[in-house]
Protein backbone atom coordinates (compact mmCIF):
# COMPACT_ATOMS: atom_id res chain seq x y z
CA UNK A 1 0.00 0.00 0.00
CA UNK A 2 1.65 3.22 -1.12
CA UNK A 3 1.21 6.72 0.28
CA UNK A 4 -1.83 7.56 -1.85
CA UNK A 5 -3.57 4.31 -0.88
CA UNK A 6 -2.86 4.90 2.81
CA UNK A 7 -4.40 8.36 2.46
CA UNK A 8 -7.52 6.85 0.89
CA UNK A 9 -7.89 4.45 3.83
CA UNK A 10 -7.57 7.31 6.32
CA UNK A 11 -10.07 9.44 4.44
CA UNK A 12 -12.64 6.65 4.63
CA UNK A 13 -12.75 7.25 8.39
CA UNK A 14 -12.95 11.03 8.21
CA UNK A 15 -15.58 12.00 5.67
CA UNK A 16 -15.97 15.74 5.40
CA UNK A 17 -12.51 16.43 6.79
CA UNK A 18 -9.57 17.50 4.69
CA UNK A 19 -6.90 14.91 5.46
CA UNK A 20 -3.43 15.16 3.92
CA UNK A 21 -0.24 13.23 4.48
CA UNK A 22 2.84 15.45 4.76
CA UNK A 23 5.39 16.11 2.08
CA UNK A 24 9.00 15.07 2.79
CA UNK A 25 7.80 11.84 4.46
CA UNK A 26 7.36 8.62 2.48
CA UNK A 27 4.80 6.02 3.62
CA UNK A 28 4.58 2.37 2.54
CA UNK A 29 2.78 -0.63 4.01
CA UNK A 30 3.99 -4.06 2.92
CA UNK A 31 3.14 -7.35 4.68
CA UNK A 32 1.96 -5.60 7.83
CA UNK A 33 5.00 -3.31 8.10
CA UNK A 34 4.62 0.46 7.76
CA UNK A 35 7.91 1.94 6.57
CA UNK A 36 8.30 5.66 7.19
CA UNK A 37 11.16 7.50 5.47
CA UNK A 38 12.05 11.01 6.70
CA UNK A 39 13.75 13.23 4.15
CA UNK A 40 14.24 16.38 6.26
CA UNK A 41 15.59 15.44 9.69
CA UNK A 42 16.76 19.01 10.35
CA UNK A 43 13.27 20.54 10.08
CA UNK A 44 11.35 22.03 12.99
CA UNK A 45 9.46 19.23 14.77
CA UNK A 46 6.32 21.41 15.09
CA UNK A 47 5.77 21.31 11.32
CA UNK A 48 3.63 18.49 9.94
CA UNK A 49 6.37 17.19 7.63
CA UNK A 50 8.79 16.77 10.56
CA UNK A 51 6.37 15.42 13.18
CA UNK A 52 7.16 11.77 12.48
CA UNK A 53 5.97 10.55 15.91
CA UNK A 54 2.52 11.99 15.32
CA UNK A 55 2.08 10.37 11.90
CA UNK A 56 3.45 7.02 13.06
CA UNK A 57 1.17 6.90 16.09
CA UNK A 58 -1.85 8.04 14.07
CA UNK A 59 -1.31 5.42 11.36
CA UNK A 60 -0.72 2.63 13.90
CA UNK A 61 -3.81 3.61 15.91
CA UNK A 62 -6.17 4.23 12.99
CA UNK A 63 -5.08 1.49 10.58
CA UNK A 64 -4.60 -1.46 12.96
CA UNK A 65 -5.74 -4.12 10.48
CA UNK A 66 -2.96 -3.11 8.06
CA UNK A 67 -0.07 -2.37 10.44
CA UNK A 68 1.68 -4.74 12.84
CA UNK A 69 5.08 -3.03 12.97
CA UNK A 70 6.57 0.33 12.01
CA UNK A 71 10.11 0.84 10.69
CA UNK A 72 11.64 4.32 10.57
CA UNK A 73 14.35 5.22 8.09
CA UNK A 74 15.84 8.62 7.29
CA UNK A 75 18.33 10.65 5.31
CA UNK A 76 21.45 11.53 7.25
CA UNK A 77 22.21 15.23 6.84
CA UNK A 78 25.56 16.36 5.54
CA UNK A 79 28.16 17.04 8.24
CA UNK A 80 26.07 15.11 10.75
CA UNK A 81 29.14 14.63 12.94
CA UNK A 82 29.49 18.38 13.45
CA UNK A 83 29.85 19.62 17.03
CA UNK A 84 26.88 21.17 18.87
CA UNK A 85 25.99 24.76 18.03
CA UNK A 86 25.18 24.60 14.34
CA UNK A 87 21.43 25.06 13.72
CA UNK A 88 20.99 21.98 11.52
CA UNK A 89 23.03 19.91 13.95
CA UNK A 90 20.77 20.96 16.83
CA UNK A 91 17.67 19.90 14.90
CA UNK A 92 19.33 16.60 13.93
CA UNK A 93 20.38 15.95 17.54
CA UNK A 94 16.81 16.53 18.64
CA UNK A 95 15.58 14.19 15.91
CA UNK A 96 17.89 11.40 17.12
CA UNK A 97 16.80 11.96 20.73
CA UNK A 98 13.15 11.78 19.66
CA UNK A 99 13.73 8.54 17.74
CA UNK A 100 15.40 7.00 20.78
CA UNK A 101 12.44 7.99 22.92
CA UNK A 102 9.99 6.29 20.53
CA UNK A 103 11.99 3.08 20.97
CA UNK A 104 11.56 3.36 24.73
CA UNK A 105 7.79 3.75 24.78
CA UNK A 106 6.80 1.55 21.83
CA UNK A 107 9.34 -1.32 21.85
CA UNK A 108 6.72 -3.90 20.86
CA UNK A 109 6.07 -2.50 17.39
CA UNK A 110 8.44 0.40 16.59
CA UNK A 111 11.81 -0.22 14.94
CA UNK A 112 14.62 1.79 13.34
CA UNK A 113 16.07 0.64 10.02
CA UNK A 114 19.10 -1.61 10.55
CA UNK A 115 21.32 0.80 8.65
CA UNK A 116 20.45 3.62 11.08
CA UNK A 117 20.01 2.01 14.51
CA UNK A 118 23.70 2.39 15.40
CA UNK A 119 23.47 6.13 14.74
CA UNK A 120 20.60 6.44 17.22
CA UNK A 121 22.34 4.26 19.82
CA UNK A 122 25.64 6.16 19.51
CA UNK A 123 23.89 9.49 20.03
CA UNK A 124 22.13 8.17 23.13
CA UNK A 125 25.45 6.94 24.52
CA UNK A 126 27.09 10.29 23.75
CA UNK A 127 24.33 12.11 25.65
CA UNK A 128 24.72 9.87 28.68
CA UNK A 129 28.49 10.23 28.95
CA UNK A 130 28.75 14.01 29.28
CA UNK A 131 27.47 17.02 31.18
CA UNK A 132 24.27 18.37 29.59
CA UNK A 133 22.96 21.62 31.03
CA UNK A 134 19.47 23.12 30.93
CA UNK A 135 19.04 26.84 30.39
CA UNK A 136 16.76 29.03 32.48
CA UNK A 137 14.98 32.36 32.32
CA UNK A 138 16.83 35.50 33.39
CA UNK A 139 13.88 37.05 35.25
CA UNK A 140 10.49 36.26 36.72
CA UNK A 141 7.72 35.64 34.21
CA UNK A 142 4.99 38.27 34.10
CA UNK A 143 1.31 38.47 33.21
CA UNK A 144 1.05 39.53 29.54
CA UNK A 145 -2.72 39.32 29.21
CA UNK A 146 -2.69 42.54 27.16
CA UNK A 147 -0.50 41.15 24.39
CA UNK A 148 -1.85 40.83 20.86
CA UNK A 149 -0.23 37.40 20.59
CA UNK A 150 -3.26 35.26 21.29
CA UNK A 151 -1.51 32.14 22.56
CA UNK A 152 0.56 34.15 25.06
CA UNK A 153 -2.57 35.99 26.15
CA UNK A 154 -4.39 32.72 26.82
CA UNK A 155 -1.32 31.36 28.56
CA UNK A 156 -1.40 34.33 30.94
CA UNK A 157 -5.10 33.77 31.59
CA UNK A 158 -4.42 30.18 32.65
CA UNK A 159 -1.47 31.10 34.88
CA UNK A 160 -2.26 34.53 36.33
CA UNK A 161 -6.03 34.91 36.01
CA UNK A 162 -9.23 32.90 36.52
CA UNK A 163 -8.03 30.10 34.26
CA UNK A 164 -5.58 29.03 36.94
CA UNK A 165 -8.30 27.51 39.12
CA UNK A 166 -9.81 25.75 36.10
CA UNK A 167 -6.69 23.75 35.29
CA UNK A 168 -5.81 23.25 38.96
CA UNK A 169 -9.23 21.76 39.68
CA UNK A 170 -9.13 19.68 36.51
CA UNK A 171 -5.74 18.08 37.18
CA UNK A 172 -5.25 18.46 40.97
CA UNK A 173 -2.47 21.04 40.67
CA UNK A 174 -1.39 23.33 43.51
CA UNK A 175 -2.70 26.82 42.55
CA UNK A 176 0.33 28.38 44.23
CA UNK A 177 2.70 26.47 41.98
CA UNK A 178 1.57 27.08 38.41
CA UNK A 179 4.07 28.58 35.97
CA UNK A 180 4.60 29.33 32.28
CA UNK A 181 7.39 29.33 29.70
CA UNK A 182 9.84 26.84 31.21
CA UNK A 183 12.96 26.83 29.00
CA UNK A 184 14.07 23.44 27.67
CA UNK A 185 17.26 24.30 25.82
CA UNK A 186 20.03 21.73 26.40
CA UNK A 187 23.74 22.54 26.17
CA UNK A 188 27.03 20.69 26.47
CA UNK A 189 29.23 21.68 29.46
CA UNK A 190 28.30 25.38 29.34
CA UNK A 191 25.17 27.30 28.37
CA UNK A 192 26.10 29.11 25.15
CA UNK A 193 24.86 29.09 21.59
CA UNK A 194 28.04 27.36 20.42
CA UNK A 195 27.44 24.47 22.83
CA UNK A 196 23.72 23.97 22.20
CA UNK A 197 22.76 20.31 21.77
CA UNK A 198 19.09 20.92 21.05
CA UNK A 199 17.50 24.06 19.66
CA UNK A 200 18.21 26.81 22.08
CA UNK A 201 16.84 29.65 24.16
CA UNK A 202 13.35 30.21 22.76
CA UNK A 203 12.17 26.62 23.21
CA UNK A 204 9.92 26.42 26.28
CA UNK A 205 7.03 24.49 27.82
CA UNK A 206 3.87 26.61 27.70
CA UNK A 207 2.38 25.78 31.11
CA UNK A 208 3.46 23.62 33.99
CA UNK A 209 2.79 23.07 37.66
CA UNK A 210 3.25 20.85 40.69
CA UNK A 211 0.47 18.63 42.01
CA UNK A 212 -1.16 19.05 45.37
CA UNK A 213 0.66 15.89 46.44
CA UNK A 214 4.00 17.69 45.87
CA UNK A 215 5.19 14.55 44.09
CA UNK A 216 3.73 15.01 40.60
CA UNK A 217 4.91 17.34 37.85
CA UNK A 218 2.37 18.51 35.27
CA UNK A 219 3.24 19.95 31.86
CA UNK A 220 0.73 21.39 29.40
CA UNK A 221 1.06 22.08 25.69
CA UNK A 222 -1.30 24.93 24.82
CA UNK A 223 -2.79 25.54 21.37
CA UNK A 224 -5.36 28.15 20.41
CA UNK A 225 -7.92 28.19 17.61
CA UNK A 226 -6.43 27.83 14.15
CA UNK A 227 -3.38 25.81 15.23
CA UNK A 228 -4.33 22.27 14.18
CA UNK A 229 -0.97 20.79 13.23
CA UNK A 230 -0.06 17.22 14.11
CA UNK A 231 3.20 18.60 15.48
CA UNK A 232 1.58 19.15 18.87
CA UNK A 233 2.10 15.44 19.59
CA UNK A 234 5.79 15.46 18.63
CA UNK A 235 6.37 18.69 20.53
CA UNK A 236 4.77 17.40 23.72
CA UNK A 237 6.59 14.05 23.53
CA UNK A 238 9.90 15.90 23.27
CA UNK A 239 9.06 18.05 26.30
CA UNK A 240 7.95 14.98 28.24
CA UNK A 241 11.29 13.30 27.80
CA UNK A 242 13.39 16.38 28.55
CA UNK A 243 11.47 16.78 31.82
CA UNK A 244 11.56 13.05 32.54
CA UNK A 245 15.31 12.87 31.88
CA UNK A 246 15.86 15.90 34.14
CA UNK A 247 13.53 15.65 37.14
CA UNK A 248 11.99 12.16 37.23
CA UNK A 249 14.51 9.54 36.10
CA UNK A 250 17.02 8.20 38.62
CA UNK A 251 19.55 8.34 35.79
CA UNK A 252 19.01 11.97 34.83
CA UNK A 253 20.98 13.16 31.82
CA UNK A 254 20.03 16.87 31.94
CA UNK A 255 20.53 19.21 34.88
CA UNK A 256 21.07 22.83 35.90
CA UNK A 257 24.50 24.23 36.62
CA UNK A 258 25.42 23.45 40.24
CA UNK A 259 26.52 27.03 40.77
CA UNK A 260 24.39 29.00 38.38
CA UNK A 261 25.58 32.32 37.01
CA UNK A 262 21.98 33.50 37.17
CA UNK A 263 19.92 33.77 40.36
CA UNK A 264 17.17 31.19 40.42
CA UNK A 265 13.69 32.50 39.67
CA UNK A 266 10.66 31.15 41.54
CA UNK A 267 9.87 28.58 38.85
CA UNK A 268 13.40 27.17 38.85
CA UNK A 269 13.38 26.96 42.64
CA UNK A 270 10.10 25.05 42.44
CA UNK A 271 11.21 22.56 39.80
CA UNK A 272 14.56 21.94 41.50
CA UNK A 273 12.45 20.76 44.47
CA UNK A 274 15.36 20.93 46.92
CA UNK A 275 17.12 18.25 44.91
CA UNK A 276 14.33 15.70 45.42
CA UNK A 277 13.14 13.80 42.36
CA UNK A 278 9.47 13.97 41.46
CA UNK A 279 7.72 10.60 41.45
CA UNK A 280 5.46 11.06 38.46
CA UNK A 281 4.90 13.22 35.39
CA UNK A 282 1.50 13.99 33.87
CA UNK A 283 1.36 15.58 30.42
CA UNK A 284 -1.69 17.35 29.03
CA UNK A 285 -2.76 18.79 25.70
CA UNK A 286 -4.89 21.90 26.26
CA UNK A 287 -6.43 23.01 22.97
CA UNK A 288 -9.38 24.77 21.39
CA UNK A 289 -9.29 22.44 18.39
CA UNK A 290 -7.06 19.65 17.09
CA UNK A 291 -6.12 17.98 13.84
CA UNK A 292 -8.92 15.52 12.88
CA UNK A 293 -6.48 12.58 13.01
CA UNK A 294 -5.92 13.16 16.73
CA UNK A 295 -8.67 10.85 17.92
CA UNK A 296 -9.34 8.90 21.08
CA UNK A 297 -7.55 5.89 19.57
CA UNK A 298 -4.45 8.06 19.07
CA UNK A 299 -4.70 9.40 22.62
CA UNK A 300 -5.06 5.89 23.99
CA UNK A 301 -1.98 4.62 22.14
CA UNK A 302 0.12 7.54 23.40
CA UNK A 303 -1.10 6.96 26.95
CA UNK A 304 -0.32 3.25 26.68
CA UNK A 305 3.26 3.94 25.61
CA UNK A 306 3.93 6.64 28.20
CA UNK A 307 2.55 4.46 31.01
CA UNK A 308 5.69 2.32 30.62
CA UNK A 309 7.71 5.14 32.15
CA UNK A 310 5.00 6.19 34.64
CA UNK A 311 3.91 9.23 32.66
CA UNK A 312 0.21 10.09 32.44
CA UNK A 313 -1.31 11.66 29.34
CA UNK A 314 -4.65 13.22 28.42
CA UNK A 315 -6.31 15.97 26.43
CA UNK A 316 -8.74 18.74 27.37
CA UNK A 317 -10.52 21.28 25.19
CA UNK A 318 -11.23 24.85 26.26
CA UNK A 319 -13.16 27.81 24.87
CA UNK A 320 -11.31 31.06 25.57
CA UNK A 321 -14.24 33.22 24.46
CA UNK A 322 -16.41 31.53 27.11
CA UNK A 323 -13.52 31.16 29.56
CA UNK A 324 -14.25 27.52 30.28
CA UNK A 325 -13.22 23.94 29.73
CA UNK A 326 -15.70 22.43 27.27
CA UNK A 327 -14.53 18.81 27.29
CA UNK A 328 -12.48 17.18 29.99
CA UNK A 329 -9.79 14.60 29.31
CA UNK A 330 -10.39 11.65 27.04
CA UNK A 331 -13.44 12.98 25.23
CA UNK A 332 -11.99 12.93 21.74
CA UNK A 333 -13.92 11.48 18.78
CA UNK A 334 -13.48 7.72 18.30
CA UNK A 335 -13.27 6.09 14.86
Amino acid sequence: MDKSEILIELKKQFSGNEIKLPSHIDFDITDGVLTIFIHRVTANMQTDYAAFEAWIIACKALLPKYIDFVVLDFNEPEKSSELPGNSDTRHYNRFLYRVGNMLKIFPEWFRVAESKIEIVQNFDQWLRTGSNLLNRSNSEREDVIGTTKMERQIESWFVYREGRNIICNLWDIDPNRVYNQLPVGVFRDVVSIKSAIFTGGASAIDLWGIGNDSKTLHIMELKCMGNREMGIISELLFYIFVIYDSFISNEAIFHYESAGRIKDTSDIIAIKNNGIKFEKLNAHILAETLHPLITQEVNDLIAEGLAKINVGFDTAFYDYSKKEIIHESNHLPRH
